[in-house]
């Protein structure tokens, strides 16, 4: 049987071409119908999604480039800008889909806790915390704030770099629960290396933060380390 996966190598006529891209992309469309996009490998659905940006050229070329380079969607959809545009036909269109599914995701993970007394649901917390870091290749210190019942008011991301290498003031850290009129804080900050345990500079900077919160009436819940999909809590752990 013919393979009609790929455009016969002697066609190089642009309408005959054109022309098997439509219909690559018909046969693709009416498999996604038939059944349910899990049906389909890493690769047609990042062909699939990159359809929406380039409406007739082949997008296999760019997906197979992007697979070798970066080996899964996550690692895609969390490169950076310089990291994305090394690849040959990514550009700006491209960056920012890419950019807007993981923007999607957070935001999704925020629904679950957004305005909800969020300590009754402590995964979907986590769940939370690990989407805005757990991609980061830097330390990010991220701050929920929560009100006298405990739901979320905002989430900031504080600063960034590494714990014991950037200026995170604690008094900032009370000064903006104030701004919140917050009641409770949570903080969450990653470890790239994808080790969960707390460093000495970050026991020291969660008892910093506590003291000057409680001066100013809030409660630091807890610290959360992100490291990769895994989550480490300085409460369950003794450590505050």
């Amino acid at each position: 049987m013919a393979d009609t996966s790929k455009p016969d190598p002697a066609i190089t006529d642009s309408k005959t071409l054109n022309s098997y891209h439509k219909g690559h992309r018909e046969r693709m469309r009416a498999k996604v119908s038939a059944d349910s996009t899990s049906i389909l490998s890493d690769a047609e659905v990042l062909e699939m999604f990159l359809y929406g940006i380039n409406s007739r050229g082949d997008t296999k070329p760019v997906v197979k480039a992007l697979l070798a380079k970066f080996k899964n969607i996550s690692n895609i959809i969390t490169a950076d800008k310089a990291e994305l545009r090394s690849v040959k036909g990514v550009g700006s269109a491209a960056i920012i889909h890419f950019h807007l599914i993981r923007e999607i995701e957070q935001r999704m993970k925020r629904d679950l806790i957004k305005d909800k007394p969020i300590l009754a649901n402590w995964q979907a917390v986590q769940d939370f915390c690990i989407s805005q870091l757990a991609f980061e290749k830097v330390e990010h210190l991220l701050v929920l704030l929560l009100d006298a019942q405990n739901r979320l008011i905002e989430s900031k991301i504080m600063t960034s770099g590494t714990i014991n290498q950037t200026a995170i003031y604690p008094r900032e850290i009370a000064k903006l629960g104030l701004n919140f009129h917050a009641k409770n804080i949570i903080l969450a900050h990653n470890h790239p290396t994808f080790d969960d345990r707390p460093s000495q500079a970050d026991i020291l900077l969660t008892r910093k933060v506590k003291q000057a919160l409680l001066s100013v009436d809030i409660e630091l819940h807890d610290h959360l380390i992100i490291a990769g999909n895994k989550c480490q809590s300085f409460k369950s752990i003794g450590l505050l």
